[in-house]
């Protein structure tokens, strides 16, 4: 457990992060740890998540926002030509294949909840669950979800659909 807490709260100060300054900021105005706010902001969300008013829109942001930063970066950072990786055929993931794998995934959790929503929203804690299942997916971490879903599905199953087309 410590050291996953450790891992936290080293992403929460890692300075290439988006929420750096905003966590910089409030522990300097505040004198709390980091940390501590970052356990704050998730007992809040979750909180806000299980109440069921607006739940929705809440998880809808979580799922939007540092997904979309990051994805906007890779673009820029694919138009300057420094990605030039991509996936090998073992299922290694590169980052903008679990990136392009994200919004796949969350493509399919809309378009389910289109489907089935009312059954689903029925389950007690569906949006809380499903909050945590996408952030899990985009976290910055070699074995997050969309490498997992990429590696045991989509690779897997639909990777012999795409043998015979060229990489570049």
């Amino acid at each position: 457990m410590a050291s996953k807490l450790q891992t936290i709260d080293d992403a929460l100060h890692d300075t290439a992060q988006p929420w750096h300054k905003i966590f910089g900021w409030a522990e300097a105005r505040s004198g709390v740890h980091r940390l501590n706010l970052f356990g704050v902001v998730v007992i809040t969300v979750a909180a806000y998540l299980v109440s069921g008013y607006g739940s929705s829109i809440m998880s809808n942001a979580v799922g939007l926002l540092y997904p979309t930063y990051f994805s906007l970066k890779m673009i820029r950072l694919a138009k300057q030509n420094v990605m030039a990786e991509e996936s090998n055929r073992t299922g290694e993931v590169s980052a903008s294949s679990r990136w392009l794998t994200y919004w796949l995934i969350f493509s399919t959790v809309l378009i389910v909840e289109h489907l089935v929503g009312w059954i689903l929203r029925m389950l007690p804690f569906y949006y809380l669950l499903r909050t945590v299942f996408l952030v899990w997916c985009f976290a910055s971490i070699d074995a997050n979800g969309a490498a997992f879903m990429y590696a045991s599905i989509i690779h897997r199953y639909f990777g012999a659909w795409f043998s015979g087309i060229p990489d570049n």
